[in-house]
């Protein structure tokens, strides 16, 4: 069984609430509480990405990242450039969370995440996210 839990953006205060807190009745509970309760909320996929990655030539060992929805994620090549990124989400219509490609060329293109189960995603690392790290939405230089 895979662990629930989330983490919320606050709109106002620009700050990501992280995930030891709790959300109830639309209400945020524990951590830093917002004043006005504009948030975002996000689910753990279940997932967690890669731990070691070399992005743009720098080597990076580091703990395993969860994954969460609003997460960028990127597949690097063998020379550790950007082969793709894309954003988590989650589909109703396939039941499952999917990484929506933002360098792509085809219209609805996506990678399957999984529906959620225990375990690692081998295919990429995350990068950011949409809120804390927009620039990160600009098409790769290939």
């Amino acid at each position: 069984m895979r662990e629930i839990k989330f983490r919320a953006w606050d709109k106002e205060k620009r700050f990501m609430h992280e995930p030891q807190s709790y959300i109830f009745n639309g209400m945020w509970h524990g951590g830093r509480k917002s004043s006005t309760c504009d948030l975002i909320v996000m689910q753990f996929t279940g997932l967690k990405d890669k731990q070691k990655g070399l992005l743009n030539g720098v080597t990076e060992q580091r703990e395993e990242k969860e994954i969460y929805e609003g997460d960028i994620i990127a597949n690097l090549d063998g020379k550790q450039q950007i082969i793709w990124k894309g954003i988590v989400e989650w589909s109703e219509l396939g039941a499952e969370y999917k990484i929506m490609l933002i360098d792509s060329k085809e219209k609805y293109a996506w990678r399957s995440l999984g529906t959620g189960t225990k375990g690692n995603y081998p295919y990429g690392i995350v990068i950011g996210n949409i809120y804390e790290n927009p620039e990160l939405l600009t098409e790769s230089k290939k």
